[in-house]
């Protein structure tokens, strides 16, 4: 068909340049050549038998309803890991019942099985792929070979914390950094984490360093971690490209999440994908797993109402409002009431750099986990409902999108620490209710309207209920009909238009301009920008070591003021920069959803 010749074609150009790219580097770099050559793969059979001993090891020491569903979804992920041919998959499980691990069971059993070679894990936001490599590394180690994490914004090495190492630790974390940045070329690697953004601008580009490592998709497993946060007007041509990699190319894909959207639409834009249920019944598994009550407020609350809602709490509780003005406008009304001593407030949204967002969310794990001390009052933007993994006992969520509602209720009572349905969730709507436009804002309305044609009857809603949720996403999905490809990427694909294609493909459409934050850890920041102020040209590995300390925001919003462009294309914010807030810009309408790549305490 027209769309596996296209496919073709870019994995025949990925094969080309990656081979005189090896080639090349033989000659003018023969030392990176022969450290590739240096890092010896292992085979996917010894990880499965790593991770095996280590999930037996953990089960055995572990006991309860949170436990034995973790076990289930485990077992199930390895026996149709093991038994199913290539092809296309959904993995649906409720938050907290071992996603991660089963999901990589499944990759590594099925790989395994059916001779495949690699694992690919897509993930939306930087955030949870710290928290995914982290879980991996645990299990099999952080040796050369084995995880590769690539993506804009990872750390420069360890030495940034500050920490003195030894020489022989030194020279380990050179020789791994050294294997990170000659991996991250051409996916030369076991296990590889990057972002959805990454994946498929790369599947879809025409730029040779983009398009080098695509060959790697052919027979590997790709699993797309939250499918739901998938961008809905690139869907077409999104499940037209993996469909011609599973079809003519031998890969495996995984779609998984929480709230799985339906993927079996009437509808010729969604047509083509018949994806194999692994746990072919969840309603057991959310049933058991129920950790939290519902409350559905009908009257708008403006935020002094919020704020005072928060305090009146005896316990850590999390709000989730839906964009970043809403975020620093709650914070407002938090403070004139709070005294320093009664509460801990903490924000997290994309106004703080990547650096400190991660700093927030280990600074709040641990504050959680704690029994004594102040309680947390945690108000955060959606960065939050993906992933993270975290408990508190009380929620607040504004009114959203219903699978965001969900995945926000998935950070209370997690582990059902409290007792089973133990959490408090609260859904309210905002007196000033003003969401990200687009899908999300067309989503929010559904979500609305299903709502109240439940409450009107005098029932509850059921959040929990998987059937909800299903139908839900069938009616999303099948109102988008021709916007599903909205840029008609999926004719240019079949005229063989590569440039049309790259052009039209853009998964982050925001004018948005990245700044860098240089007082936020200025102790890693300055020397990084003096380097880069000194330099003919801003190398990509400079650029990569900056990105943690960046913040993407509108171009209205920056001025040669706030935020002059030293160098072309390097903008350094000298505006102020908030311990809280981050940037504490109020001078946005609303907000868009940002670019998903979305100090120590």
């Amino acid at each position: 068909d027209a769309e596996g010749r296209e496919m073709f074609v870019r994995l025949l150009y990925s094969c080309l340049t990656d081979a005189d790219a090896r080639d090349t580097e033989a000659h003018t770099a023969p030392d990176n050549a022969a450290a590739r050559e240096n890092v010896s793969l292992p085979t996917l059979q010894s990880l499965r038998d790593t991770l095996v001993t280590k999930q037996e090891k953990d089960f055995a020491g572990r006991t309860g309803k949170v436990n034995e569903i973790r076990r289930e979804v485990y077992d199930d992920c390895r026996r149709v890991g093991s038994e199913r041919a290539p092809g296309f998959f959904e993995l649906t499980v409720p938050t907290g019942g071992g996603k991660t691990r089963s999901s990589l069971a499944f990759a590594l059993e099925h790989a395994i099985a059916n001779g495949l070679r690699r694992v690919i894990y897509a993930i939306p936001y930087t955030s949870i792929i710290d928290q995914t490599t982290d879980v991996f590394r645990d299990i099999f180690g952080a040796d050369p070979g084995i995880v590769l994490e690539h993506h804009s914004a990872v750390d420069p090495p360890q030495t940034i914390k500050g920490e003195k190492q030894e020489d022989e630790e030194q020279d380990r974390t050179a020789e791994t950094e050294q294997w990170r940045l000659l991996a991250a070329e051409d996916w030369e690697a076991s296990i590889i984490c990057t972002t959805t953004v990454q994946l498929f601008e790369s599947l879809f580009s025409n730029r040779p360093g983009a398009c080098r490592k695509l060959h790697r998709l052919a027979k590997s497993v790709i699993v797309l971690d939250e499918a739901q946060c998938l961008p809905a007007h690139l869907l077409g041509p999104i499940r037209s490209g993996l469909n011609a990699l599973v079809k003519h190319f031998g890969a495996t894909v995984v779609f998984c999440t929480a709230t799985q959207p339906a993927h079996r639409i009437e509808s010729r834009w969604m047509d083509g994908i018949e994806a194999i249920p692994i746990i072919s019944d969840p309603a057991p598994h959310f049933n058991a797993l129920r950790r939290v009550t519902w409350r559905t407020e009908s009257d708008p609350w403006d935020w002094n109402r919020v704020a005072a809602e928060m305090r009146s709490e005896t316990t850590s509780c999390i709000t989730v409002v839906n964009t970043r003005k809403q975020a620093l406008d709650l914070i407002d009304s938090l403070l004139p009431g709070d005294s320093s001593d009664s509460f801990e407030i903490l924000h997290l949204s994309t106004l703080l750099c990547g650096a400190h967002r991660r700093d927030v969310i280990e600074r709040i794990k641990r504050r959680l986990k704690q029994k004594d001390g102040p309680p947390i009052l945690m108000v955060s933007t959606q960065v939050i409902e993906a992933g993270i993994d975290l408990s508190a006992p009380r929620l607040f969520r504004a009114e959203g999108p219903l699978e965001r509602i969900i995945q926000a209720a998935g950070r209370c009572n997690r582990e059902m620490e409290f007792g089973p349905e133990g959490g408090r969730v609260t859904v309210f709507i905002p007196a000033e209710n003003v969401s990200p436009q687009g899908f999300y804002q067309r989503a929010q309305n559904r979500t609305r309207n299903l709502v109240a044609s439940v409450l009107s009857r005098g029932e509850a809603f059921p959040y929990d209920d998987p059937v909800i949720i299903t139908d839900y996403f069938a009616a999303l999905y099948g109102d988008l009909k021709k916007d599903a490809d909205a840029k008609d990427i999926t004719p240019e694909r079949k005229r063989l238009h590569y440039d049309a294609v790259a052009e039209k493909f853009r998964m982050i459409e925001q004018d948005t301009v990245s700044v860098v934050v240089q007082n936020y850890r200025p102790e890693i920041t300055e020397p990084l920008l003096d380097k880069a102020r000194q330099a003919r040209t801003i190398t990509r590995d400079l650029w990569r070591q900056l990105q943690p300390f960046t913040v993407s925001l509108y171009r209205h919003e920056v001025t040669e003021t706030t935020a002059p462009e030293e160098r072309p294309g390097l903008r350094v914010w000298s505006g102020a920069y908030d311990i809280l807030r981050g940037i504490p810009l109020k001078n946005g309408v609303a907000d868009v959803v940002m670019k998903p790549e979305n100090s120590v305490w």
